[in-house]
Order: structure tokens, then sequence, then C-alpha cells
């Protein structure tokens, strides 16, 4: 009796997409990031000018696409925050793999240096749900940078106290619950794994 396994080979992206994607990365360099996602293991396939910090085999932390999954249509614009406060306009398109199953590729496009030439423009608030409801990256950076700007301060140039009264804020908000969360605070603040995690123990041990 033969041990069938369900075994799934790791998608491969079709040259013509993986042209268009590095082409558009390198055109628009260095504000455009590139990103192939596979939408059934929830991995990152392929990135491009990565400056999200993400890497080949990422999760991409999407929820499966509906039923339009097989068509050809495409996400945004929609706004997101990067680990380092950037404002970035983004579109998601949808596509299929060698297996005709489903990808998506996101081009996030840095805007933070046109803000003054873009105060007009129509940016929709909300990320589409379906893709993002459980990015916890973006969750992160939005809480970190929305606070930062309330307090007037800037990432740089925070105190230890600061730091300490940041982090509370991120515990308050439910944050860290998710695995991998602290090494995304410390990538914000530019700090090694261990500070993070220390600067979480102080934050909890001290009071605001």
């Amino acid at each position: 009796m033969s041990d069938k396994k369900s075994t799934r080979k790791t998608p491969v992206i079709p040259p013509q997409v993986a042209a268009l994607a590095e082409g558009v990365a390198h055109l628009l360099h260095p504000y455009a990031e590139v990103a192939v996602h596979d939408v059934r293991s929830d991995r990152i396939l392929a990135i491009w000018n990565a400056f999200s910090k993400r890497k080949v085999g990422d999760p991409s932390l999407l929820r499966s696409l509906p039923a339009r999954q097989r068509d050809s249509g495409h996400y945004g614009p929609y706004e997101k925050t990067n680990w380092n406060g950037k404002r970035l306009k983004c579109v998601s398109i949808s596509l299929l793999d060698d297996q005709d199953a489903p990808m998506l590729m996101c081009i996030n496009f840095d805007i933070s240096a046109f803000d003054p030439l873009l105060q007009l423009a129509s940016i929709p608030e909300q990320q589409p749900a379906e893709l993002f409801a459980k990015n916890w990256r973006e969750r992160i950076n939005q809480l970190t940078h929305q606070w930062v700007r309330s307090h007037g301060l800037h990432i740089e140039t925070l105190s230890q106290e600061q730091r300490l009264a940041l982090v509370r804020h991120l515990d308050g908000q439910g944050a860290f619950e998710v695995r991998k969360s602290i090494e995304q605070m410390a990538a914000i603040l530019g700090v090694s794994r261990a500070t993070a995690y220390n600067l979480r123990k102080a934050a909890k041990e001290t009071k605001a």
C-alpha cells in the first residue's frame, strides 16, 4: 500500500511576470519595491528593491483571495506605512503561477519624498481588508509612527524614557501578541533583537 502524501511543487513565477516585476523595480528605483507572493503558502516568492526589509520565504501575511482569485484584477491603489514611517502608495495585481495557482504581485511606491506635491492626491485610507487583515507588521508600523507624530518626536532621536513610553503604548495595543513582533519593533527603532526584548521588559517593570 503506497503512501500517498500530498506534495505540491514549489511554484515558479512565469518568466514574463518576473521580467515585468524586475523592470518596474528598476524603472522606479529607489522608490519602488516589487514583491510576488504565493497565495496558497502565504509566502514571498520573489522581491526586488526590498526596502521593507522582507526577504524571499518570509510570510506574506495575506489571507487567501476570494472567489475572484482567478481573475486578472487588481486592488488599489491603497496606502501603507513602511517600518521607517514612510508613506507607501501600493497596488496589488492578481496573477497565476506556473501551476495555475493564484499569485499576487504587489508594487509599493515610496511617496514620502513627494508628499508636498501629493497633498491633494486621493488615496484611500483603508487597505483592502481581504489582503491585509492579518498584517501585524503594518499594524506595528502604523501604531509606532502615529504615536511618534502625536508626541512631536522622531524615531531617530527618541530618548530611553521615550522608547519605554512607546513600548508601553504598543504593548497596551496588543502589538506584541504575534510571534516576531518584537523583531519588527527592533527594526523600526534600529536596535538589536536583544535590546528590544530588554526594552519591553523594562517597560513592564516601570510605570509611565
